[in-house]
């Protein structure tokens, strides 16, 4: 468990003297990958030798944990005049704040989904996380995807008014299926329901 090691090496403790008492929630959804007050507070326990809690408002949580990295994206795409998308360029450039915690990670995932759920054969892509004055950010849900999903779904709109094709057949005719290969050479041979999925949220 990451909580009890850097709790237990920055207090000079054997990891078996840590005791962590989380919550079953069903998944860290970010905030648990980063330490944010845990050593504080059990160095505060230990000098008081009373249980010590901590609550922050909504404004110190703002201001004090990791959030969302925000993305700048920067997206060439080239198509054919049927509609058939061909190949990918990207920038990505995160804002992973004054520490750089899960910033590299989130970059590099976000990239891999540069194309989304799209065929494209040729994609070409640098990602860059960068240090800044904001508030730090960390491991959110979707772990960089979630950026990219705007960022290649506007494009999509874009291209289909540029082209005349309706936005949902545009998809359609590029949508990843079974035999797929993704820009990191993933084969994709089972589960594949971008279709599916088009086509009942169209009902």
């Amino acid at each position: 468990h990451d909580t009890q090691a850097d709790i237990a090496q920055s207090l000079g403790l054997p990891k078996e003297k840590i005791r962590i008492i989380q919550p079953v929630i069903g998944g860290a959804f970010g905030k648990k990958e980063d330490i944010s007050v845990h050593i504080h507070l059990a160095l505060a326990a230990m000098e008081t030798k009373r249980p010590v809690k901590l609550t922050y408002t909504r404004e110190e949580s703002m201001i004090a944990q990791s959030k969302r990295h925000p993305f700048i994206i920067r997206m060439k795409t080239g198509v054919t005049k049927k509609g058939y998308l061909t190949a990918y360029q990207v920038e990505i450039i995160g804002d992973t704040g004054a520490y750089a915690s899960s910033g590299l990670a989130v970059v590099h995932k976000g990239m891999y989904h540069c194309t989304g759920p799209y065929n494209v054969d040729n994609v070409k892509g640098v990602a860059y996380a960068v240090y800044t004055n904001n508030t730090y950010a960390g491991a959110m849900r979707g772990f960089g995807a979630t950026q990219m999903a705007f960022a290649y779904e506007s494009q999509m709109d874009i291209l289909s008014r540029k082209l005349g094709i309706n936005p949902i057949q545009f998809r359609l005719q590029n949508a990843y299926e079974i035999g797929s290969t993704t820009p990191n050479s993933q084969i994709l041979t089972q589960s594949v329901g971008v279709k599916e999925t088009i086509r009942k949220a169209v009902k």
